[in-house]
């Protein structure tokens, strides 16, 4: 927890779903395996300023409950990628003088054939699905950009990735 609440994911490895601030991580079966691109962009986004935000609006967002309940209702059956990606991410309405920057990194990913993006984390990279027969390189040929590039395949714990330059 003292690096940050994604860290147990990266060491546990698999689909989990945290709890607390993140650092209690309940193991989850996916239903299926599946690919995505992880996009690095050139802007970056603060940390500590998105949690500030996220902290002063925690009592003014109403879907805060919603996302809970959805969250638990994970852990009743297998786990669908996209539906799990569909709870959304808190952080994505806090990004401040970013916000213009991602929903034009989100909108080019869906153009190149991408999938439920979101921002990762508190920012600033962003995911998005890989379609099951799309190849990699014909999307990241289509986005057309100069950032880091990392193609990602789930596994039963762990992940594989190679990087598109």
């Amino acid at each position: 927890a003292e690096l940050g609440s994604d860290v147990p994911f990266a060491m546990l490895g698999g689909t989990g779903l945290g709890l607390g601030p993140g650092e209690k991580l309940r193991g989850l079966p996916l239903s299926r395996t599946f690919r995505a691109m992880v996009v690095v962009p050139e802007w970056g986004v603060s940390t500590a300023e998105a949690f500030r935000q996220i902290d002063r609006n925690k009592n003014a967002l109403t879907r805060w409950a919603s996302n809970l309940r959805s969250a638990q209702r994970l852990e009743r059956g297998p786990v669908v990628p996209e539906r799990a990606i569909r709870l959304g991410n808190s952080f994505e309405d806090v990004l401040g003088s970013q916000r213009g920057r991602f929903l034009t990194l989100r909108d080019r990913m869906l153009a190149a054939g991408l999938e439920s993006v979101r921002l990762s984390g508190s920012g600033s990279a962003v995911f998005g699905i890989l379609p099951r027969r799309m190849q990699s390189r014909v999307v990241s040929g289509r986005l057309g950009m100069n950032e880091t590039v990392f193609v990602v395949r789930s596994e039963r714990a762990g992940m594989q990735f190679e990087v598109h330059p």
